[in-house]
């Protein structure tokens, strides 16, 4: 008899784990779902940022400036100010970037990881995060500054170039307030946006790379 109460204990004990498991998961897509249709009439944004890079082995860190412009559904401008004074782009036709002295093309899956960083971070800026799914494992965390997003990778490769990605996504139009990137090796960037401008006007030219100098 007791034997089989411990059995029907662990049964109902698994059963509420497994329900729990499928509250969660549908939690999450439901707090993602959220954020889609807050950001439902954005066409195109504008922020500045500030991007610090932690080199772990050196235990120092690099502070860069910048500006991004977003023209959905698919092309980025990813503005360094200078002295870095280097520009990203990611459009449907590839990678590109842009320093003082010469322009590099090349099809997005050579732009290696800021390539692979910059198409996601589309996504995360001004896409539907749910879409994020295919290629990592997402995570939710209510914050009292929004909503924080863990994004791990699935796929080997991805997994090569990336350790995980954190978004804190604020309440107001899905706006994203900071972006962590952790490396596999340690080192990790942490950019922080602010001065954001949705559906304000963007130059399309801006949002190509120019011709090779």
């Amino acid at each position: 008899m007791r034997a089989r109460r411990r059995q029907l204990l662990f049964g109902l004990v698994a059963a509420a784990l497994a329900t729990a498991g499928e509250a969660r998961a549908g939690s999450v897509d439901e707090l993602l779902a959220q954020i889609s249709a807050g950001r439902a009439a954005l066409r195109t944004l504008r922020a500045r940022f500030r991007q610090t890079r932690i080199i772990g082995l050196l235990a120092t860190a690099v502070e860069s400036r910048g500006e991004l412009s977003l023209a959905l559904p698919g092309r980025l401008r990813w503005e360094l100010f200078p002295p870095d004074g280097v520009t990203y782009w990611v459009g449907p036709e590839g990678f590109a970037v842009a320093t003082a002295s010469d322009v590099t093309t090349a099809p997005r899956s050579a732009g290696g990881r800021f390539g692979t960083v910059l198409a996601d971070l589309m996504v995360m800026l001004g896409g539907d995060l749910r879409a994020l799914g295919a290629r990592y494992e997402l995570k939710t965390k209510e914050q009292q500054a929004g909503l924080l997003v863990e994004a791990r990778p699935k796929p080997a490769e991805l997994r090569r170039q990336l350790a995980l990605l954190r978004v804190l996504v604020g309440a107001k139009q899905g706006a994203v307030q900071r972006i962590e990137i952790e490396e596999p090796g340690g080192d990790r960037s942490v950019i922080v946006f602010d001065s954001w401008q949705p559906n304000g006007k963007i130059d399309p030219a801006a949002m190509r790379p120019p011709a090779r100098r």
